[in-house]
């Protein structure tokens, strides 16, 4: 079978994230007493905004561009009027420019700030997108970081499944987001062309995930993958004496965050490949011998559901 198409669904999963302490949904504020425009970093459904982030008067903004990480929307800018639409399956949204008033299916409310334009780019204010289409915004403090997911019906059908394999590949495709009060670790691209998964055996709540040189660990809340620690590997210095972590013979350089317990786990390990477009597995612990095998991908295919495959041997036994 032809492999095709797998790099571009796995963009959104494989995006690293960072930081700090949440705000209650919906809010993504600064002290009402910060006046002054501030630089700032937002993720929008785990991508990165790259366009300005700022902070004004308390409320965080980000470009229109950037708000199109969110879904499937359709976006419309009427230049005269200065005006933005939002166009999702059930709601539409209108704001302008200056203008402290949002129009939701017709319906009037008030903004706590209005869009403004910067350099050509119409600024909208995260907190009135996320009230909008429902999307949670969580806040860091520490590094003016905001985050607003919203998980896409597939990921949360996904995430409820019976299916370990689908509940799997949903959880590694979950919006991520971070309360460690320190910045993310950045990776180094080392051409690996793939990526590793490690789960607990018959478990899809909690993951670590290996991404070139950097080594990252989740657990799934509220519909989001949350990071609970990370660190940056080398492969060449041997295992870490102080790690419990069997199944990564690496030392960690930093650590952000604190590392989980797994003494007792047994693991399943998915090692994606791009070029091949096979997904390799194994069942690993510290006691018994590790079982292999592999299985070749075609996206193309019904039964395909993301580079999380079954193991038998893991749903022949306990």
């Amino acid at each position: 079978m032809k492999f095709k198409g797998i790099k571009p669904l796995m963009t959104a999963a494989m995006l690293s994230t960072l930081l700090t302490s949440m705000l209650n949904p919906g809010q993504a504020q600064a002290s009402p007493s910060t006046n002054q425009t501030l630089s700032a970093k937002a993720y929008i459904n785990s991508e990165q905004a790259y366009g300005d982030v700022l902070i004004r008067q308390g409320t965080t903004f980000v470009t229109l561009t950037d708000l199109k990480s969110l879904g499937d929307y359709v976006y419309k800018y009427d230049n005269n009027k200065k005006q933005i639409t939002m166009i999702s399956k059930d709601t539409t949204v209108v704001l302008s420019a200056g203008s402290k008033h949002i129009r939701i299916n017709g319906s009037n409310k008030s903004l706590y700030a209005a869009p403004f334009l910067k350099k050509g780019k119409t600024m909208i204010p995260l907190r009135a997108v996320a009230d909008a289409f429902h999307a949670k915004i969580y806040w860091n403090a520490s590094t003016k970081t905001a985050y607003i997911a919203k998980a896409d019906a597939k990921v949360l059908a996904g995430l409820k499944s019976d299916k370990l394999v689908t509940a799997r590949n949903a959880a590694i495709k979950a919006p991520r987001i971070s309360l460690i009060p320190k910045p993310l670790i950045e990776r180094t691209y080392l051409e690996m062309q793939g990526v590793n998964y490690y789960f607990p055996k018959h478990k899809a709540d909690k993951y670590f995930e290996l991404d070139n040189d950097l080594i990252s660990y989740y657990e799934i809340r509220n519909s989001n993958a949350e990071l609970k620690w990370q660190a940056k590997v080398d492969s060449n210095k041997g295992k870490n004496p102080k790690s419990d972590l069997f199944f990564l013979p690496f030392y960690f350089m930093k650590e952000i965050g604190k590392q989980p317990n797994t003494l007792g786990w047994t693991v399943a390990q998915f090692n994606f490949r791009y070029p091949v477009g096979s997904t390799y597995y194994s069942i690993l612990n510290s006691k018994d011998e590790p079982v292999f095998g592999d299985v070749e991908l075609d996206n193309q295919s019904p039964e395909y559901q993301g580079v999380i495959v079954e193991i038998p041997e893991e749903s022949d036994s306990e």
